[in-house]
């Protein structure tokens, strides 16, 4: 047991080649063409609209594939275009997030 009586716990990654995410390589970030604050902040929300929109497209493909109306290939196929979407859109978002920061503002 760890301290005050808690249980102690490792991670063990399904994928035995994992990398823990902060010793992983991160993918190039887009090049953004917004300058000003007010034009990365729009565009940050727009990151963030189309997060959304890819969280109700899972859910409403995880809803119909519970009630067998897609089929597990289909929904494997879902899952992995929204995984690719979601992984382009943190990209995004963190170069948003560095221009921002590099604007000192």
């Amino acid at each position: 047991e760890g301290p005050a009586g808690e249980d102690e716990w490792v991670h063990v990654p399904a994928n035995p080649d994992e990398q823990p995410q902060d010793r992983r390589d991160r993918p190039p970030l887009p090049v953004l063409e917004e300058t000003t604050a007010m034009a990365l902040i729009k565009r940050f929300f727009s990151v963030q609209e189309r997060r959304a929109a890819s969280y109700n497209r899972f859910h409403s493909g995880f809803d119909r594939h519970l009630s067998g109306s897609m089929g597990a290939g289909d929904y494997g196929r879902l899952c992995g275009e929204i995984t690719s979407e979601m992984g382009a859109l943190s990209l995004e978002a963190l170069a948003v997030e560095e221009a921002l920061n590099a604007a000192s503002l």
